[in-house]
């Protein structure tokens, strides 16, 4: 009895006194989830383990969660629900050619866990409190020592275009989610009018805060959109889980604009030529579940009529391709694609901020991971038009990632991969897109950051610095390119 008190009284004091610490360093983020992991495994079936038929069967039909895939592996989230399935287990659990790669995926959590706070704790310390922190400059020290959870990231941006006044413009909000979270966007480049103008006026707005169709239709009507300064288009964490696309997003961002107010000649004339538009966090409401909720979250957080399961993937809800394979029709499923394209206010507020930057050359869409960079089409074999400057433009941020750290991308069409469909990256490069582009085709990307598989979603912190600057340096290769070779018409 004495022994086990002690026990437990040992462990509350040092609860007591890990919370003490958070309590002496606020700005910390610290994830509090409620879901836990036990009995899930993740494992890994060679490539020639799945016919692409299996695969997509354990994806729509059997809920079966991509954790990553490269050409030669996937790796698949095994839960004891979908394990129960005769089928999943004939497909990969008993499969000789599918290994456990991840025992417990709760302990693995938790590590994760356990790393981000005392990172966290970390990076607020130096950092400071109040007027000491906002004397930091832009970027905090040791802001990229750790993830940041949602309101803490909107701050960033918040702060990182009072810095540059002349450079960025905040957008406090280009919609609103289910949950009432606005999505917030940042325009870098010296002329952003457009986006101000139409932001910035409740009248040209939906109830939802995302703008009226006859907005861009006056647009088009009024404007010469081939000759208006074109856009670069940057939208990150569409999967909530992903937390590095969120913070390699505030990497780039913030090393853009020091670079341009030291006039770096690359990133000067980078912004002489295009305005670059952003949408940090697509997917807010799912981002804020994964530090309170569930880690491993992917969707947004709508309820599903009929259904208790909530969320629709974003990234299949696009009107490009849409329900044709690649994604699910149930609501369970982590790729569940919606009860229509364009369903979603995540969706369709990122459609209405690509119009607002139009023409857009080029669009990338921040994912993680596998290392991977995924081009047009996801929902076809054949070639698109451009493939030829599409993969043009990837070998070239190929070659600058692997210059950097030394680092292995792959440079692929999406479909190669598996086959996807409402995808961002393959809207982007769309018809629909292309619609309302001016006469040009954007260049559309996803881009899969680190790594390969041995710590997936939970990426430790270490990593953000590394994979930002090799993330910069891609852009700036794809920037050369463009100024280079041009856009692509349509």
């Amino acid at each position: 009895m004495i022994g086990r008190f002690s026990v437990g009284l040992l462990l509350s004091l040092l609860f007591a006194l890990a919370s003490a610490e958070q309590l002496l360093v606020p700005g910390a983020s610290i994830p509090e989830r409620s879901v836990r992991y036990d009995n899930e495994q993740i494992i890994r079936c060679s490539s020639s383990a799945l016919a692409p038929a299996a695969l997509e069967a354990l994806i729509t039909r059997h809920g079966v969660d991509i954790w990553g895939a490269t050409g030669e592996h996937v790796d698949l989230r095994i839960t004891e629900q979908t394990a129960a399935s005769r089928a999943v287990r004939h497909m990969v659990v008993d499969n000789t050619e599918c290994r456990v790669i991840v025992h417990d995926v709760e302990r693995l959590v938790a590590s994760a866990e356990r790393v981000q706070t005392a990172a966290a704790v970390r990076s607020a310390a130096q950092r400071g409190d109040g007027e000491d922190a906002a004397a930091a400059g832009p970027v905090p020290a040791g802001w990229f020592d750790a993830y940041h959870d949602f309101d803490s990231t909107r701050t960033f941006y918040q702060n990182l275009a009072q810095s540059y006044p002349d450079m960025a413009t905040f957008l406090p909000s280009i919609g609103k989610t289910h949950e009432s979270r606005s999505i917030f966007g940042l325009v870098l480049g010296g002329s952003n009018s457009t986006a101000s103008a139409i932001y910035d006026q409740p009248e040209l707005l939906d109830e939802h805060g995302i703008p009226l169709e006859e907005v861009f239709a006056e647009r088009a009507a009024s404007e010469d959109l081939a000759a208006a300064k074109p856009s670069i288009f940057f939208q990150c964490s569409i999967h909530a889980r992903e937390w590095i696309s969120n913070a390699v997003c505030q990497y780039v961002l913030s090393t853009l604009l020091d670079s341009h107010s030291r006039r770096v000649p690359a990133v000067v004339e980078l912004f002489d030529r295009y305005n670059l538009y952003v949408i940090p966090i697509t997917n807010p409401d799912g981002y804020a579940h994964t530090w309170s909720g569930d880690r491993m979250w992917r969707k947004n957080r709508v309820p599903n009529a009929g259904s208790t399961c909530r969320g629709v993937d974003v990234n299949r809800n696009y009107n490009d391709h849409w329900g044709q394979g690649g994604s699910s029709n149930l609501p369970c499923s982590d790729t569940y694609m919606g009860t229509a394209a364009n369903s979603e206010l995540e969706t369709r507020a990122s459609i209405a901020f690509f119009r607002s930057a139009s023409p857009v050359h080029l669009a990338i869409d921040w994912h993680a991971y596998s290392q991977l960079i995924l081009r047009p089409y996801g929902w076809s074999t054949s070639d698109s038009p451009h493939e030829a400057r599409l993969k043009q433009i990837g070998a070239a941020m190929q070659a600058a990632i692997r210059n950097t750290h030394g680092m292995s991308y792959t440079n692929q069409k999406s479909i190669e991969l598996y086959p996807t469909t409402g995808t961002a990256s393959d809207w982007f490069y769309g018809s629909e897109a292309t619609r309302y582009n001016g006469g040009f085709r954007s260049a559309g990307y996803t881009i899969e950051l680190r790594d390969t598989g041995r710590y997936g979603f939970l990426l430790p912190p270490e990593q953000i610095l590394p994979t930002g600057e090799e993330s910069y340096a891609a852009v700036l290769a794809m920037a050369r390119d463009l100024l280079d070779n041009g856009p692509m018409y349509a």
